[in-house]
């Protein structure tokens, strides 16, 4: 049995090692002072929270260096993942609290919304220092790829795979996870780059450019306008932002697919096609409400779709004009989430395709012999797979608490005034990572609701699951220490 005093070593060993690499990222946003050396104070907000984050990282992995501990064991990876997430937030928010930007609770949603790639913002883009913005855009990118995948891109892959397992990710990479983490890194590095000289070419402010990049292929959505990509009229610029929010909401194992020319097998996988599906069904559906309400161009109908099944929350017209069932409609894309293992949030997409599946194989059950029965496959990226009934039954589990932790905290949120269409809209955007609001979610919301939001996105970006192990973990630790000092 391992002792409990060694295990939280351990513990802390690997958050310090994953809050090193959050005191980095803490001092990217400094760059921005190349485009306004006038904010140079502002850096210094930056850098006492990276030495605070970088202090608090060599105290954690100063005591627990010495755990003995070869592997771990069940629900130590959730614990590392859920501290490390959360002391990231704190951190992050370090900048906007100290500079005064934001109050408290402002300054967590703000570093929230941002590490989950949520988007849903509290900050007033037009008032605040470019370098928050560029701290916004950064955390969304690597909170996008995830803490786990970029460290371990760095480090060592000891115990690599569990932790990346418990950070959300279901795909299976190469067996070499440094190896695959590295090449994920280079692809999105690649991709963002190649998105800066694209907006640039159409027209983009380049600061502008690095910050839309960064948000659209991490899927998160924080605009550097008040408009978001409205604020550029300019549709090459809107194309080229949904290339960016379909290739973050792309599984990373189907981007390693398409570096090594597989396109037949990233044609085949069923989030693809889903995505496309979707888009093409959206943006008919969302056009023909449009033409009949005049309210939707088939343009605003392509990207609020596609803003909306990639979780990205990037917006080209308001929605107070829209008919209900066409803002059910994006609801019901938020719901459904992005693609498995890639920068989206949400329910995701395979298990939505599951239920399907197995919804279809349920009535042909009842009408066809069980000699041509065939099971529930999925097909990903490592190829096509049957799936057991104990695996569908867990995504049914999983997607029942999901709609009941939707639907409590909508009802919460309309209990502060709001009509239950806006809450639902807008706690689904908070649980799904996507970031479209209809304009509850500002610094002057309730602080009551800020908080529900929050707690929506740090369950959409983890899973649900992932607490739940962590707290079920913690207290069976805290009850058998207990026990011992009881005899």
């Amino acid at each position: 049995m391992v002792n409990i005093s060694d295990k939280y070593r351990c513990i802390l060993y690997y958050v310090g090692t994953l809050c090193k690499f959050v005191s980095i990222v803490l001092l990217i946003p400094l760059f921005s002072l190349l485009f306004y050396p006038a904010e140079w104070y502002q850096g210094l907000y930056f850098l006492i929270s990276a030495v605070l984050s970088y202090t608090v990282s060599l105290v954690f992995v100063s005591i627990g260096k010495n755990h003995k501990q070869k592997k771990l064991v069940n629900g130590q990876d959730a614990i590392i993942v859920v501290l490390s997430w959360m002391l990231a937030v704190i951190f992050s928010a370090l900048p906007f609290l100290l500079s005064g930007q934001l109050p408290f609770t402002g300054s967590i949603f703000e570093a929230v919304s941002g590490w989950t790639t949520t988007g849903l913002s509290v900050v007033d883009v037009v008032k605040v220092p470019a370098i928050y913005l560029l701290h916004r855009s950064v955390i969304q990118f690597f909170g996008g790829v995830g803490l786990v995948l970029v460290v371990f891109a760095i480090l060592s892959e000891t115990y690599g795979m569990r932790l990346f397992s418990a950070e959300g990710h279901n795909d299976r990479l190469m067996p070499n996870l440094a190896k695959s983490a590295r090449m994920v890194m280079m692809i999105y590095s690649f991709y963002m780059f190649a998105g800066v000289l694209l907006y640039v070419a159409f027209g983009m402010p380049l600061f502008d450019a690095l910050n839309i990049s960064m948000a659209a292929l991490s899927t998160g959505g924080f605009a550097v306008t008040p408009d978001s990509i409205h604020a550029y009229k300019s549709f090459p610029i809107e194309i080229i932002t949904i290339v960016l929010m379909i290739l973050g909401n792309t599984n990373f194992a189907g981007h390693l697919l398409l570096v090594n020319r597989r396109y037949k097998q990233v044609v085949k996988m069923d989030e693809v096609r889903f995505v496309f599906i979707a888009l093409l069904f959206g943006t008919v559906l969302l056009s023909l409400i449009g033409f009949f309400t005049q309210t939707i161009t088939i343009r605003q109908a392509l990207f609020e779709t596609a803003s909306a099944i990639t979780t990205t929350g990037f917006s080209i017209t308001v929605y107070s004009h829209w008919r209900p069932f066409a803002v059910l409609i994006l609801i019901t894309f938020m719901v459904i989430g992005g693609g498995s293992g890639s920068t989206a949030g949400g329910m995701k997409q395979f298990r939505f395709v599951i239920m399907l599946r197995s919804l279809m194989l349920s009535i042909r059950k009842r009408f066809l012999p069980k000699q041509v029965i065939k099971d529930v496959m999925l097909n990903q990226a490592e190829g096509s797979k049957a799936l057991d009934l104990p695996y569908v039954l867990d995504v049914y589990h999983f997607a029942f608490l999901y709609l009941l932790i939707l639907l409590c905290g909508s009802l919460l949120i309309s209990m502060f005034g709001f009509t239950f269409q806006d809450s639902l809209f807008e706690f689904a955007s908070a649980i799904g990572t996507v970031g479209t609001s209809v304009g509850i979610t500002s610094i002057h919301a309730p602080a009551s609701v800020l908080w529900i939001e929050i707690v929506g996105m740090m369950l959409g970006r983890l899973e649900i699951i992932v607490y739940i192990v962590a707290f079920i973990a913690v207290g069976k630790d805290v009850s058998v220490s207990i026990r011992r000092k009881n005899g």
